[in-house]
């Protein structure tokens, strides 16, 4: 028997989709969390890769009625069967027109993408897709009946894969298409041809468009408007974890394309794009060659005086050349000396009171050339730390808080005695709010989680009817990038907080607990406290309060 049989809730971040995270326990529901991120965001996948999240970067994947799907000489119907046993296919019908039969969508993200649907043939066997830049047109069709690639044209790369019951997954890869930049899924009566003769019911069937970065059709992942997806990261390797940030802002211009105008280079200075593959897997990191000393490629950022500001890229020795040092950081103020290596590296400097609003990377630790590739130019204002990479191009982009929560299951979390688990890695340990389980509001009814202020010690407390009632305080005060298994147990005055194994006796006045309790964020955010920037593992909670004993074996790491 183990600890997790007698738990009443368990939550694993394995499985999820937008606005929601799956408990393992209870499996009925009751126990998700929902999440929200107005924005897209970043995250490292589980090939140590950094990857938008979602990965699919098409609005409304599998809703082709929707307004940001264009209809041409053609209709939808909803509620057909499909490849996955489920009503969500759709039934593409062509009108009687002599033109193209398709539905269109207008993507925001551009490069080598790789196009995706699942297709079956109805009364019309060939469905065709296709990417639009300018006058440049990639095209593929694909036989629904034989389950065969047919023409391609303009240089694609085309694929099928039949998944069951007449269902083929057909794939198409774009190369380095940018704005503006269109794609199309068509049906047809023939290979190669596009213009017809509709006859108003000829069709096809289809679900699950997915439009991906790379050369790979990846798993397909559902969106609606691509927001509000948790992110599972995997920074470090092992298991992944629930990556919760603050809200920041990427002031930087042209993150990943340094031959930009936007980016100043200094006389000896060139810029050479696409030269390495960079962090994110792709063949987009630049090569900076400076010919001579006293040399830089830098970018004016207003603002940044007399504030805290962060500035991060990545950097990596050009074959041949490791060992070689750059200058990284802001100009007059705060840099950093980099000997650069032969893996990519994130280089960090954080600065509180600049002299200007320039930063850059230059040769002056050098009085010979030197050469560095980069990628993933970031400058955060306000932030004593970097956040995880946000990318931009014309303007600067921000990446909104996340949160996860759920009301409404204090069945689920012990009112009168109980154990609350939850193993976390603190990515900037400071003054933070980590877990709470809140009634009302925090201060009325709540046991928390944080980090004490000025002392950033692990601590736990009570509150019931706005009157601290327990506490028990630490004296660990976390490193960043290291695990930390964390649990209060309560039952009567009893309020013991035990941190990775080691157990720390608080106080709490007899049977007083809060009215009601249930679960309400991972990283509640108060005036005295900071936004949480911190990965969670697991989250437990038991409706009984386990001996010591268990809860040292429960936290020792």
């Amino acid at each position: 028997m183990s600890f997790y049989d007698d738990a009443s809730l368990i939550m694993y971040p394995s499985g999820y989709k937008e606005d929601k995270i799956y408990s393992l326990k209870p499996t009925d529901g009751s126990g998700d969390l929902t999440f929200t991120r107005a924005s897209t965001a970043t995250r490292v996948n589980a090939e140590g890769l950094i990857e938008t999240s979602p990965v699919n970067l098409i609005l409304q994947s599998n809703t082709f009625s929707n307004a940001v799907w264009d209809n041409i000489g053609s209709s939808e119907t909803s509620g057909q069967a499909g490849y996955d046993g489920t009503a969500n296919a759709w039934s593409l019908i062509e009108n009687s027109s002599t033109s193209n039969h398709l539905i269109r969508n207008f993507p925001s993200v551009y490069g080598q993408v790789t196009l995706s649907v699942y297709a079956k043939a109805g009364s019309r066997n060939f469905v065709y897709l296709r990417g639009v830049q300018s006058s440049t047109n990639v095209i593929a069709w694909f036989n629904l009946s034989t389950g065969t690639v047919g023409t391609v044209q303009t240089n694609g790369t085309a694929q099928i894969e039949s998944v069951g019951n007449g269902w083929y997954r057909c794939s198409l890869t774009v190369a380095n298409f940018q704005s503006p930049f269109e794609l199309y899924v068509g049906l047809s009566n023939a290979d190669n041809l596009t213009t017809y003769a509709g006859n108003g019911t000829g069709n096809i069937f289809i679900q699950d468009f997915q439009y991906v970065l790379g050369t790979t059709a990846k798993p397909y992942f559902p969106t609606t408007d691509r927001l509000n997806i948790p992110r599972i990261d995997y920074t470090g390797g092992g298991c992944g974890k629930l990556l919760l940030e603050p809200q920041r802002t990427n002031l930087v211009l042209y993150s990943e394309q340094l031959d930009n105008a936007a980016w100043t280079k200094v006389t000896g200075t060139t810029v050479t794009a696409n030269q390495a593959v960079s962090p994110d897997g792709y063949q987009n990191a630049d090569l900076i060659t400076f010919s001579q000393a006293n040399t830089e490629i830098r970018q004016t950022i207003s603002g940044l005086t007399a504030v805290t500001s962060t500035a991060s890229i990545y950097l990596k020795a050009p074959v041949g050349q490791e060992g070689g040092t750059v200058l990284f950081g802001y100009a007059n103020a705060n840099q950093q000396t980099v000997t650069l290596t032969s893996e990519w590296q994130r280089v960090i400097v954080t600065q509180t009171n600049a002299f200007n609003n320039n930063v850059y990377i230059g040769n002056y630790s050098s009085q010979t050339a030197t050469s560095v590739l980069a990628w993933g130019f970031q400058v955060e204002l306000n932030a004593s730390y970097p956040t995880s990479y946000i990318p931009t191009v014309a303007s600067s982009v921000t990446r909104l808080a996340d949160a996860a929560f759920k009301t409404g299951i204090s069945s689920l979390i012990g009112q009168t005695q109980g154990t609350i688990f939850f193993e976390v890695n603190f990515l900037n340990p400071e003054p933070m709010f980590l877990f709470s389980m809140v009634g009302t509001d925090w201060l009325t009814d709540s046991i928390y989680f944080e980090l004490a202020n000025s002392t950033n010690y692990i601590a736990v407390s009570s509150v019931k009817n706005s009157v601290g009632v327990g506490s028990a305080t630490s004296t660990i005060a976390p490193t960043a990038n290291s695990r930390y298994k964390i649990a209060v147990q309560y039952s009567g005055t009893a309020f013991n907080l035990y941190v990775n194994g080691t157990k720390i006796t608080g106080t709490r006045s007899a049977n007083a607990l809060c009215s009601k309790l249930y679960l309400n964020q991972l990283g509640t955010l108060s005036s005295t406290k900071n936004n949480l920037q911190t990965k969670f593992k697991e989250v437990v909670t038991f409706t009984t309060a386990l001996s010591d004993a268990e809860c040292i074996a429960l936290t020792t790491i």
